[in-house]
């Protein structure tokens, strides 16, 4: 799993520096205060987060983000997808980041938006209730994060020859999409009044990078095939 997680983890970790003129965020769920929290490794043998009914809901919108980003490769072939994500990230608003998905043409930005605003306040209740999620590294963070999402929701593969092969590059840009979307989470959890755009901008971040891997899961399939 860790041989592809190392893009994800650079391209969302980039969240904490992004600048969003630091000015007071509108409009938006209300962040949590900003905090120095040293990361250690821990233990969860206690802790079935895959039980928790917000951590299903936030799998089951994951879901929902990962089909809409499957679909951008035949509806938005010429979009800049890097540069919607710098527009994303000096967003400091719910709205202008409704304007932003509209600029660029893409009809689902309102329902990405509303997604985002649901799992972000997911994200903040289990936060409180499990404060430990936050004490862990990032490594450590993304493989529990993604074999507990693994337990809520089995990832449907096909089946033979090159399709095997296909089948199994999904699935590896599945697990990297779902572990990115946790540690937006982590990162937005560690984060002062910017919150919901950093945790928005790693959204953002994790739909490209699993366009990225899409495509070229689809490219080595059809190379494969030929």
């Amino acid at each position: 799993m860790f041989k592809k997680l190392t893009a994800a983890m650079i391209a969302v970790s980039l969240l904490s520096v992004v600048s969003c003129d630091k000015r007071n965020i509108t409009e938006i769920p209300k962040g949590i205060p900003s905090r120095d929290i040293p990361f250690k490794k821990i233990t969860t043998e206690q802790t079935v987060l895959s039980q928790d009914k917000d951590f299903i809901a936030i799998c089951h919108n994951d879901i929902t983000l990962k089909l809409i980003s499957e679909s951008f490769s035949d509806k938005y072939p010429s979009i800049d997808f890097t540069n919607l994500k710098g527009r994303l990230a000096s967003c400091v608003s719910v709205d202008e980041m409704r304007s932003v998905y509209s600029a660029f043409g893409i009809a689902e930005g309102d329902k990405i938006v509303d997604i985002t605003i649901e799992n972000f306040n997911l994200m903040m209740s289990i936060k409180e209730k499990y404060p430990f999620l936050i004490t862990m590294s990032e490594q450590d963070f993304m493989l529990y994060w993604s074999d507990e999402h693994k337990k809520v929701m089995q990832l449907q593969t096909i089946g033979l020859t090159c399709s095997q092969q296909y089948a199994q590059a999904i699935a590896d840009c599945n697990e990297d999409y779902f572990a990115a979307l946790g540690l937006a989470g982590l990162s937005a959890a560690v984060s002062g009044p910017a919150a919901f755009v950093t945790f928005a901008v790693g959204v953002a971040g994790a739909i490209l990078i699993h366009h990225n891997c899409m495509e070229r899961a689809k490219r080595d399939y059809n190379n494969c095939s030929n």
